[in-house]
């Protein structure tokens, strides 16, 4: 889009979204989908309905948030992979609400506020997920760390030697720390 663009806002809305917001996928942002491969926004049948070429993703997005709930009309694991990979400032609907977009002021004062609300939600869901993730995470590595334990005392053990002091347990996992970090 160039500076003084003249269309209409929901045409410069449908443009963005059909061609820049995807693009945003395929060159900024690595959002992954369960088989490795990065996840870009689609329109096929099972994919956003803004991109379909049958209508303007402006007004779509108008009639998704402007039903009788403050909920869209359905959600999608894209939706969630993109909030929980990536963050909300890379959903469609943080790209309708963005202030400084030529086509915000377009977008009525209803739809803002449940946006908004919406994605506050979303992104408080995604920030207990992350926690819940790292603490399972830490739990098993844990685990891990105690059975490789178990498994060099009984080796030791089997040696004849005594079992790990407390001490060099520590230090055994400390040392794995590292390693988990460092391959991060």
């Amino acid at each position: 889009m160039t500076a003084g663009d003249q269309r209409a806002p929901a045409e410069l809305y449908d443009a963005f979204i059909k061609s820049e917001w995807q693009d945003i996928f395929r060159k900024e942002v690595h959002v992954q989908l369960d088989n490795g491969s990065r996840y870009v926004p689609n329109g096929g049948s099972q994919g956003v309905s803004l991109l379909r070429r049958s209508v303007n993703a402006f007004d779509e997005a108008i009639r998704l948030w402007s039903g009788p709930t403050d909920e869209p009309i359905g959600s999608s694991q894209g939706y969630d992979r993109i909030v929980d990979q990536a963050g909300i400032q890379y959903t469609w609907e943080w790209f309708l609400i963005e202030p400084g977009r030529p086509w915000v002021d377009a977008v009525p004062e209803l739809v803002r506020r449940r946006i908004e609300d919406d994605l506050a939600r979303r992104d408080q869901a995604a920030l207990a997920r992350a926690k819940a993730r790292a603490e399972q995470a830490e739990r098993d590595a844990e685990a891990e760390d105690d059975r490789v334990i178990a498994v060099m005392n009984a080796r030791r053990a089997e040696s004849g030697k005594p079992p790990l002091s407390a001490d060099q347990e520590a230090d055994v996992r400390a040392g794995r720390r590292e390693r988990r970090a460092a391959q991060r």
